[in-house]
This record gives C-alpha cells, structure tokens and sequence, in this order.
C-alpha cells in the first residue's frame, strides 16, 4: 500500500525500496577493491586513489570518473547538489546500479590540503584546528550530498576506506582500530550507513567482520545476522572472478524480504 501526504510519499517496508549504502574499510591489500567490484553493476567508480583502480582494468561494466590527480578544490563541488557531476552521469546512464567512491580515507586528505588554502596561517604542517575543521566539513558534506543523490537514484552506494594505525581509546586504555579519517567522523560516517564491513588478509584467507569487538570499530550490519559469529571468510578468486559478493549477498536479502540472513560459510 502506498499513500501521498502532501510531497510526501508513504510506503511500507514492503514496498519501500532497499539499497546498500556501506562502508568497507580495512588495511591496505585486503581486497577492499575487489569485493566492492563484486556489487551490482554497472558500477560507477568515483575515484581518489592514485592507481586505486589499477585492479579493475580488465572489469567489464565498470565506469571510472577519476578525480585522483584533480586540484585540491574539486572536494568543493562535492558539497553541492549536484555533487560534482556525478548526479548528470546517473541521469545520463540510468542503467548504472552502484556508485562506489575509493576512497573516504584520499579524499579526506584532499580536503585537508584545499582547507588549509582557506585558513590564514594553517600550512600541511600545521594545519590548525580550523584547518581540520574546513576537512572535516568537506569530507562530511560530500559523503552526505553523495548520500542524496544516489538515494534520488535509487542507487546502491559503497565507500571505501583505509585502516587507521592502532591508537589508545582514552576511556578504557585499550588499544583500538578505526577508519582513517580525521575527529569524529570515525563515529558519524557510520550512522549514515547500512552496513560498515571491515575486511582482512589473515595470510591464510580473507574474513569480512561485521560486528564491532573491541580491537576494531565500527562494524554493523542490517543484512547479515549478527548474534552468533561476527565475521565469516570470503572464498573468492579474483583472478577467476569465481565466488559469492555483495551481489549474491545482497539478492538473498532481498529474497528474505529484508529480513537478516545467516552469515556466508
């Protein structure tokens, strides 16, 4: 059933439609790429990394915007609706399923170099504390204004982002892992987010843990059911490109009509 209040349209959780806006974050080498790829394509890739994309060049139905060697200021038209052309690419190719932005972590940085331009006094060095805060804005703004537009667009929308170093969590003295990116965006870019995977090379196999413990945070999943183990191992081959992704994942959860699945054996 769906009902019209004014502009707004009410539907129910039946009828609503479901899309993934994910976080996956982890070190470097973990495969962050490859199981983003592995998301309902087409896939736009808007990319920060230098050579983030290195991976992908024999992928079929993947289409890179690449801002990687841009001038600092391009994190500027991020905060606008039409969210650095990337709105015009979706209407133009309606066809496009997922819209995966690599990396927070390079953009981030971007924006603290573009920051500091605009603080009198703040350099790389020492950027200030305004310095941090014009960083955080854009980063923030961007990752929001994304948000908008591909939920306009009814699109899935992956973020993709590096493992910060260990640092002592104040409260408690224990060591902690988060996601590289500055103040406290480590806790509010996940409330944004649906799921926030965080992904690892054991040496032996690749594991995927969806809930948070106390070395790592922030994980969290509406897919997967997270009472029972936290993580599960990702057997795939990308030189093949043989094995279950979030595609797969994703359809089974849709297929139990939004209700959490059991992790992947």
């Amino acid at each position: 059933m769906e009902m019209r209040l004014g502009k707004i349209e009410l539907t129910t959780p039946k009828t609503q439609a479901r899309r993934m806006n994910m976080v996956l974050w982890g070190p470097s080498g973990a495969g962050k790429t490859t199981l983003a790829a592995t998301a309902p394509r087409p896939i736009l890739w808007v990319n920060f990394d230098i050579d983030g994309t290195s991976s992908l060049m024999d992928q079929e139905d993947i289409f890179i915007a690449d801002y990687s060697k841009e001038n600092p200021n391009v994190v500027a038209t991020f905060k606008r609706e039409d969210t650095a052309s990337i709105k015009g690419l979706l209407e133009d190719n309606p066809k496009i399923e997922t819209v995966v932005f690599d990396s927070v972590t390079s953009f981030n940085e971007m924006a603290l170099r573009f920051g500091v331009t605009e603080v009198r006094g703040a350099t790389m060095e020492a950027p200030t504390l305004q310095g941090y805060g014009r960083r955080n804005s854009y980063t923030m703004q961007g990752i929001t204004s994304l948000l908008k537009t591909t939920g306009s667009h009814n699109k899935h929308c992956i973020f993709i982002a590096h493992e910060d170093v260990p640092s002592k969590d104040e409260l408690t003295g224990q060591m902690m892992v988060s996601i590289l990116v500055g103040g406290k965006m480590q806790s509010e870019i996940p409330v944004k987010m649906s799921e926030v995977w965080h992904l690892e090379d054991t040496g032996k196999h690749r594991k995927i843990t969806i809930r948070s413990s106390r070395l790592r945070k922030p994980m969290k999943s509406r897919m997967f059911i997270s009472s029972g183990d936290s993580d599960f191992n990702w057997n795939f081959d990308p030189e093949a490109w043989k094995g279950d992704g979030i595609e797969e994942w994703y359809k089974k959860w849709i297929k139990n009509e939004g209700r959490k699945i059991p992790l992947p054996k």
